[in-house]
């Protein structure tokens, strides 16, 4: 099962850290989500005033620190992130280059990305027909790219024939008065009265909200898509790690021009968006495979 924690990992293992690893220290002690000071099991090198640290999907900021006592005061839900209970034993980030909430919501922006491109989740929802309605709610259904087919089912014969587009019509801007979804399906076309018809359509992949949502189950990913959200999130945010070295009046030390030449987070970065337009394109053709494109 691959999780939202599975693909952040991959972002940091195969992309982001290179084969290197942060500074990290250890949580002594739980937390909940109003704590501020922290204790640490290890010493607080590196952790000192300004220092950023990154919890799970928290990112806290340190303004005072106590050595003698491992121990840290903090400013909680630094950056965009929320503040939440950590458990005794988490791993601490000490002065990441990246936080795993930076990358949980770089690849969240992924997923929006891959769906605007064209990739999908197929789903389904079932509605019960009946000779007096024409126009059905699609009860449940939050967001949707476009139909893909709809079927009936026939009294004791466990068939399932396929309406044509010219037999219904479908409106994602219907009055939420008569159709709570905000979708509507009329049918011109008749089905057989209390009997299932099966509106399958294609929908746009789901923001994951928790490190533990699953990438198939929650977002609808792909069995095979799992390598596109880690590396899409990796070139945003080495795209962004070029603004920042290149920025004089915030660097900390020397450039080492020599060794490691303006824009090689920028070349790096876009090795990267070319191995993904490779990737996108191969999951396309599956996708067209698997879903062939209905005429009439």
């Amino acid at each position: 099962m691959a999780t939202a924690n599975t693909l952040i990992d991959a972002c940091f293992d195969k992309y982001l850290l290179g084969g290197g690893d942060d500074q990290v220290n250890v949580l002594t002690s739980s937390i909940n989500s109003s704590d501020t000071t922290l204790t640490f099991t290890y010493s607080l090198d590196g952790i000192v005033p300004g220092t950023i640290l990154g919890i799970d999907l928290e990112v806290v900021r340190v303004v005072d620190t106590n050595a003698s006592a491992n121990t840290a005061t903090v400013l909680r839900g630094q950056r965009g992130s929320t503040a939440a209970s950590h458990s005794a034993g988490a791993v601490v980030q000490v002065a990441p280059r990246f936080t795993r909430w930076s990358v949980f919501s770089a690849i969240n922006d992924d997923l929006d990305d891959l769906s605007g491109i064209g990739l999908y989740q197929m789903l389904t929802v079932d509605l019960t027909y009946s000779t007096s309605t024409m126009g059905y709610d699609l009860t449940g259904v939050t967001d949707l790219e476009s139909i893909y087919s709809v079927r009936y089912s026939v009294p004791s014969t466990k068939e399932w024939p396929l309406l044509l587009p010219s037999e219904y019509r479908f409106d994602r801007k219907a009055s939420t008065t008569d159709f709570a979804s905000g979708f509507s399906l009329v049918l011109y076309q008749g089905g057989y009265p209390g009997r299932t018809v099966r509106v399958a359509y294609k929908a746009p992949f789901a923001r994951f909200s928790a490190a533990t949502d699953d990438a198939q189950s929650f977002a609808g990913l792909g069995a095979t898509m799992n390598d596109l959200p880690p590396l899409g999130a990796a070139i945003r945010l080495m795209s962004g790690h070029e603004a920042t070295r290149v920025a004089y009046e915030s660097q900390p030390d020397t450039r080492r021009a020599d060794e490691v030449p303006v824009g090689a987070s920028i070349q790096t970065a876009s090795a990267w968006q070319r191995l993904r337009a490779t990737r996108i394109d191969n999951e396309m053709k599956r996708l067209a495979r698997r879903y062939p494109m209905r005429k009439g």
